[in-house]
Parts: structure tokens; sequence; C-alpha cells
């Protein structure tokens, strides 16, 4: 399994503890976030433009040497429309030009204030992700990672993501 790790701003390297293997990245998030302009007039627009920042991240770690990156996506357990009007989209973004594997993680208990509002009204029953299940389906992302604390969502909606490798836990 491979950790990350933000310290100043040297190269990445690698590191060896035990049976894990971690890339240490220094400070290479703030770099980027300094050094590129983000704007949007909307959520689509920024997420774009967060999607390219993330694609120049995932570039550099895989050719460090990084074999898997996940994407944390803390958005698609709640916007579900966008989810499929652009947000698959913008996933491909993050991950054109990759070919280590590539992960999401959705949020799939608990999330954003906004998110915990609205599950008060979904009922003892959560089946929000049949909406958008099948999209990740279809995406090029190689696995989703999702988590199951505090869940109401039946278990048995993984069987949408039927052509997906799934992470049981967070990497």
């Amino acid at each position: 399994m491979l950790g990350i790790q933000l310290e100043d701003n040297s190269q990445p390297k690698r590191a060896f503890r035990g049976n894990e293997e971690a890339i240490h990245v220094r400070n290479h998030h703030r770099r980027q976030f300094t050094e590129t302009g983000i704007s949007g007039r909307n959520r689509e627009t920024l997420a774009m433009a967060f999607a390219d920042i993330l694609n120049n991240e995932a570039r550099q770690l895989e050719a460090a040497g990084v074999d898997l990156i996940q994407f944390d996506e803390p958005a698609f357990n709640v916007f579900m429309e966008d989810v499929k009007e652009w947000g698959i989209e913008a996933l491909h973004r993050a991950i054109e030009g990759l070919s280590c594997l590539t992960a999401v993680h959705i949020c799939y208990g608990y999330g954003i204030e906004e998110n915990l509002r609205w599950k008060d009204t979904l009922g003892g029953e959560w089946r929000q992700y049949e909406d958008i299940f099948p999209a990740l389906n279809d995406s090029r992302i190689d696995q989703v990672s999702l988590e199951c604390a505090d869940s109401r969502v039946p278990l048995s909606l993984m069987g949408l993501l039927k052509d997906k490798g799934l992470v049981r836990k967070s990497l």
C-alpha cells in the first residue's frame, strides 16, 4: 500500500517501512496551488480547474513511481445530478494520461453539512447511489473506495459497480 506524506519543497522520495511502501512528497500540493490560478463562475468550472491541478499532481506522482492514485471525492455522495452531468468528466480529466491504477474514494455514510441535512430526509434506507453507481461503473476509474461507517446504504448497491475493483477501506 502506498502512502503520501507532505513535508517541504524537495522531490518525492521512496521509503520502506516493513511491508509498506510510502512516497514522501514534500509540500508539493501547496506549491501547486500557489502557482496555479484557480477560478470558476460555478461548481463545474471550479471542479474542472481542480481536476487539472490533480492531474498535474497525479502525473508527477506516477513519474515518481506511484502505482495507484486515489482521488477523494467529497461531493459525489450528495450532488447526484452534478455527478452525472459533469462529475465523471472531472474524474476523467484528473486521470487523463495516467497508466497507473486509479481509484476514487466516495464518502459512503456521512459527509458535508449539506449532505447530513439531506440524509436526515431519507429515512431508514439510503438508496441515492443507485443514480451514480452505474455512471461510475462505466467510467475509466479502475477502483472505487467506499466508506461504509454509519451508513444506511444497502450493501447490495455495490453490485452496480460490478466492473470495478472495490476497496473496502480508504487507502
